[in-house]
């Protein structure tokens, strides 16, 4: 096997090691090799099941404002990778509080409480009046809905920024783990669909409430604890068929989005961007980056700086991108966006390490 050589130049900016690699290498197996991420692959310079509605805040029959919470449901269904009914729901669940763009006969927004855990096997829908939204009242809509659960919340994650208070107070005394975070991608998908398919059929739908989910490209990088750098990375770029067992049998550090290869239209061979960070102390570093939730790694060309955006809305400064890493970068975007904006960290301990010790795959989304 060929070893994974990179020729790296260094430079200090603003605290942050900074390393780029040449535009065309070949990665061995021996790089990632505990988890299987093999074959050749060159360094970067080059259903989910349609949900069924089961909401009391459905397209057909919810005429009224005043829902109690008895009438909300929840179901469990199979998600892409479940085995149809043999796999329980996963015990971390995704959780939105929020108006929707829908009035109701009072003229005020109608509210929704919408819960799924990250494998897509449950979901819960519920309308909430308005003149019931509080802390306390979504304690015990929540509690009910985890009393009812077969597999019972460990923790539950939102990425609502405006809710935060009045969910983490909420939540507060539920015996889970309340943790603000973008890696909300089946809550959002479901958000998405809704948003497409149930509001605008609703009676006392305006378009113009509709909120605007995006993520606002306006991040100011903060600089990088010292715990959390690396010695070197590289930008890389693998098919989806060599990261199947990290992403089926991942290593003890690290987090996968749900990937619905038909809605992103991904198959074996399609290409995720990604980066390696290369570290003597990569099991310490892997398991600092766990407590980060990190959501995403963003090459921003305009500034030049590659930045690690994590729970709601921190960016640490992970590196500029000069020299020959700016065609690197832009492949690297460019990849991303053919991708629906999947893209992956990986932490070894160097360019011929035996082991993989962290490894993320994640979403950028809104691309």
């Amino acid at each position: 096997m060929d070893n994974f050589s990179l020729s790296c130049r260094i430079g200090f900016v603003s605290g942050i090691v900074l390393f780029t690699a040449p535009s065309s290498h070949t990665v061995s197996n021996r790089c990632c090799n505990s988890r299987k991420i093999h074959k050749h692959h060159s360094v970067s310079g080059a259903s989910r099941s349609p949900i069924q509605n089961t909401t009391a805040a459905s397209a057909s029959s919810n005429d009224s404002l005043e829902v109690d919470s008895t009438n909300a449901q929840s179901t469990a269904f199979p998600g892409p990778l479940a085995a149809a009914a043999l796999q329980p729901a996963s015990s971390i669940w995704e959780l939105d509080f929020y108006s929707r763009p829908v009035l109701g006969p009072d003229g005020k927004k109608r509210w929704e409480l919408l819960i799924v855990d990250r494998d897509g096997i449950m979901e819960h829908i519920e309308e909430i009046p308005s003149s019931k939204v509080n802390s306390g009242e979504l304690r015990e809509r929540v509690r009910k809905v985890i009393d009812s659960a077969v597999v019972r919340p460990t923790e539950i994650r939102f990425f609502r920024a405006a809710m935060q208070n009045m969910i983490s107070i909420g939540l507060s005394g539920l015996d889970v783990q309340v943790k603000p975070s973008r890696r909300t991608y089946r809550l959002r998908s479901l958000l998405e669909e809704r948003e497409k398919n149930v509001y605008p059929n609703m009676p006392g739908y305006k378009k113009e409430l509709k909120p605007d989910r995006r993520i606002l490209n306006v991040r100011v990088g903060e600089k990088m604890p010292d715990a959390l750098r690396g010695d070197r990375y590289a930008f890389v770029s693998l098919p989806l068929e060599a990261l199947q067992e990290a992403i089926e049998d991942p290593p003890a550090f690290g987090d996968i989005c749900p990937i619905d290869r038909e809605q992103l239209g991904l198959s074996d061979e399609s290409l995720i961007s990604g980066v390696l960070m290369f570290s003597k102390r990569a099991k310490p570093l892997s398991a600092w980056l766990t407590g980060l939730e990190m959501a995403s790694l963003v090459a921003d060309l305009d500034k030049r700086d590659i930045l690690l955006d994590c729970d709601l809305s921190t960016s640490y400064l992970f590196g500029k991108i000069v020299g020959d890493q700016v065609e690197e970068a832009r492949n690297f975007e460019k990849l991303k966006k053919k991708n629906s904006g999947l893209h992956f960290i990986g932490v070894c301990a160097n360019e011929s390490a035996d082991e993989i010790e962290g490894f993320w795959l994640m979403r950028e989304l809104g691309m």
